[in-house]
């Protein structure tokens, strides 16, 4: 179970942090083209990207869910989180129709700070990601390694 604590710890730790930094280094590259000292829209950058957080926390989940299920799950994990990104951010270039995009994990949550906070999406997305850590646990205990 140590194995499993730590990387669920680990990963949480180190998707968090790539968060943070991915919005305040967003907020930094946007005030100095803009040229203006506004410490205010940084911290506005580091909240619309702190609202990924239940993706990081979904997918940890089915990846540690995965740690207790057969090795192909893992597989299907790292394609749905390659296809999400895939269709989220090549759908323009791809000329990909409307549907296909809203079938991306990405554009479940809203697009801060163009939308509005949609608390719904964020929980339900995070109670999935922490009941499939919790429901990995379970089955990791019970898992024989060989």
């Amino acid at each position: 179970m140590k194995v499993y604590y730590y990387s669920l710890i680990l990963s949480l730790f180190f998707g968090t942090l790539a968060i943070l930094m991915n919005g305040f280094c967003l907020g930094i590259a946007a005030t100095s083209s803009m040229q203006a000292n506004n410490g205010k829209f940084i911290t506005t950058c580091i909240k619309a990207s702190l609202n990924q957080w239940p993706l990081v926390c979904l997918f940890v989940g089915l990846m540690l869910l995965s740690l207790s299920l057969p090795i192909f799950v893992g597989w299907l994990v790292y394609g749905l989180l390659g296809y999400s990104f895939c269709v989220t951010h090549f759908a323009v270039l791809l000329d990909l129709p409307k549907w296909m995009t809203h079938t991306s994990l990405f554009n479940v949550l809203a697009k801060m700070p163009m939308e509005k906070f949609d608390l719904m999406s964020f929980a339900i997305l995070t109670g999935i990601g922490i009941l499939a850590m919790l429901l990995g646990g379970i089955l990791y205990t019970r898992k024989e390694i060989v």
